[in-house]
């Protein structure tokens, strides 16, 4: 910036040229700061930089200044000023609001968003014609933001969700009634089915009733073969009480044997306690106490003298014993055996009696059997054969007749319900087409665009300026047509044989504007003429409370013919859109038709700035 100082410009309505002259050269206009008023009123309003050469906002600050402010009152009494300090923030303030909620309130009190305003009413250097350079995406989302057809993409939006669903239920019913076709099968095929399900059936039923009686004689069989068991076993069963009963010998009593059996062993035991007392005495001395009756013998002193004697005695004594233990045994031995006999014929007789209970169980039995006329098994008789009965075919034709029986019963409806979602599947395309970017939205989109092209054109010929815009939608592209306009499909045929048209190239939707005239001026001309159509279009549709435009050096690229014709007829061009408009520029045209100016003044490296009638 070359401003030091503080500069207030009082505007009114109309169009204000906007040019610097240097006071040492006055031929002189460029890098005076003409720029700068339009790039201040922007950064008051917006808080950018303007220019992509403004790396940062410090840079808009004077050379060797600390600060710059702007405010900006406009004609409703709304006051806007932004502040800022070099290396700090800068602060804004709308009417009574501050910071970031001013910012929000800024497109709300003029109408129109910052977007709109760069797009109708602002144009920086080089950018006049951008508007006539649009390409399809561009303008569509461009000219969409101005109709405000959210309801229109909320719209389609919904239906394309629909169309998925039905799409993804007609695609799975599809597989469905496939699979259900493959499944089931004709009239035809059914009867043949059943026959051969009949015929199955009735071999496995004629199966199953000799394989009945099979079992009746195999279970006759098993009551013969339990009744002849039974006879055997009890036949066995006698044989055994018979060998018990000759195995059982009685026993003879001898109650002479029983009393020398005792008598020996009371003998014995003396002979062993006196064997023991003599060898005590003979070995240790006799401690005068009698090992028979244990009282005090009188002899203890004889004894212990004689004990050569007591030796001898003891030796005679173990004989005696030695005699009395063998007869002891002789007869303990005959005891044992009399004992075995009885305990053998005790063993044998409760055997007995227990066969016996068995043998009277086994004739209860036997006489259930005979009264039931059970008749013994023959030798070598053997059981009846059981029949194998294969039911696998008759299962597995049965459930493939299921299968199929429930394939038949659910194709009908299935196709019925797939048959609706086709017609569905039809409705919600044509919807989603309508309402899609080639639909109704496409058909508001040109009706919008032709609308304020025709305005623009109109504007440039009723300003004598022999130029003409007309939007295109389609381009021709390298290739044959396959389909005409009117839907024909051309197979061979050069001409349509439905409209009679000629078949041409293929062509795609692609929008451009296309000049009488094609020039670099011309498409100054037609984006100055586009711009000012376009504002007036959002004007009138929109509750608009600005009215303001902003052009940076217009006629950059214009030869001098069209800078004169721009300048002389920038106001009808202009009409009664804008209330005001600031229009930067050094060379002559606009600054011999426009009356009001912005004088900006170069001295050395500083410039001022002054209103000029």
């Amino acid at each position: 910036m070359r401003f030091r100082g503080e500069f207030e410009l009082a505007l009114t309505q109309g169009v204000y040229a906007i040019t610097a002259q240097d006071s040492e050269d006055p031929e002189r206009s460029n890098y005076l700061g003409k720029s700068s008023i339009p790039a201040a009123i922007r950064w008051c309003l917006e808080g950018k930089q303007p220019r992509e050469e403004y790396r940062n906002l410090d840079q808009l600050i004077s050379n060797s200044q600390d600060e710059m402010q702007v405010d900006v009152e406009f004609s409703d009494g709304t006051w806007i000023s932004r502040y800022k300090k070099r290396g700090k923030s800068a602060d804004l303030v709308v009417n009574d609001s501050r910071g970031e909620k001013a910012q929000l309130l800024i497109d709300p009190l003029f109408g129109i968003s910052v977007e709109d305003r760069l797009t109708t009413c602002w144009a920086e250097q080089r950018e006049l014609s951008s508007l006539v350079r649009l390409k399809s995406t561009a303008l569509t989302e461009m000219v969409e933001s101005w109709l405000g057809t959210e309801k229109l993409v909320e719209a389609e939006a919904h239906a394309l969700d629909l169309l998925r669903k039905v799409q993804t239920d007609c695609e799975a019913l599809q597989v469905e009634v496939i699979r259900l076709t493959e499944e089931g099968c004709t009239d035809e095929e059914w009867s043949l089915l059943s026959q051969e399900h009949g015929r199955l059936s009735e071999e496995i039923s004629a199966l199953e009733g000799k394989s009945k009686l099979i079992r009746l004689e195999q279970e006759s069989w098993e009551e013969r073969r339990k009744y002849t068991d039974l006879l055997e076993r009890r036949e066995l069963l006698r044989r055994e009480i018979e060998n018990d009963r000759k195995s059982i010998s009685t026993p003879l009593e001898d109650p002479k044997l029983l009393q020398l059996h005792t008598a020996a062993n009371e003998k014995r035991g003396e002979k062993l306690a006196k064997s023991r007392s003599l060898r005590l005495v003979h070995e240790t001395g006799f401690d005068g106490s009698c090992p028979i009756s244990s009282l005090t013998c009188p002899a203890k002193a004889q004894i212990n003298a004689d004990r050569e004697t007591l030796r001898k005695k003891s030796v005679e004594a173990k004989a005696e014993f030695l005699r009395a233990d063998k007869d002891f045994t002789e007869l303990d031995s005959k005891v044992q055996a009399l004992n075995a006999q009885k305990e053998s014929a005790r063993y044998y007789e409760k055997r007995i009696k227990e066969k016996t209970s068995q043998l009277e169980q086994m004739d209860k039995e036997l006489d259930a059997f005979e009264a039931d006329e059970v008749d013994a098994l023959d030798e070598d008789e053997k059981p009846p054969t059981a029949i194998e009965i294969d039911r696998t075919e008759l299962n597995e034709l049965r459930t493939k007749m299921e299968r199929k029986h429930r394939a038949r019963q659910a194709l009908p409806e299935a196709e019925k319900t797939l048959t609706q979602l086709k017609q569905s599947l039809k409705e919600h395309l044509a919807a989603c087409s309508v309402l899609g970017p080639e639909g109704a939205r496409r058909k508001v989109v040109e009706r919008t665009v032709e609308s304020i092209w025709s305005d623009a054109t109109n504007r440039l010929q009723s300003s004598g300026i022999d130029l003409t815009l007309t939007p295109s939608w389609t381009r021709e592209t390298g290739m044959i047509a396959n389909q005409c306009e009117c839907g024909w499909v051309f197979g061979s045929s050069k001409i349509c044989n439905q409209c009679g048209k000629a078949r041409g190239r293929k062509t795609r939707h692609e929008f451009s504007t296309l000049l009488s005239n094609r020039s670099g001026a011309a498409e100054d001309l037609a984006g100055f003429a586009l711009r000012v159509a376009a504002f007036q279009w959002l004007k009138v549709q929109r509750d608009v409370n600005w009215s303001i435009a902003l052009l940076d050096e217009p006629t950059a690229q214009m030869d001098r013919f069209h800078r004169r014709a721009l300048g002389v007829n920038i106001l009808k061009l202009l009409g009664h859109t804008f209330e005001q408009a600031f229009v930067t520029s050094h060379t002559g045209g606009i600054l011999e038709s426009v009356h009001q100016k912005i004088l900006i003044t170069g001295d050395g490296p500083w410039s001022r700035v002054e209103v000029k009638s």
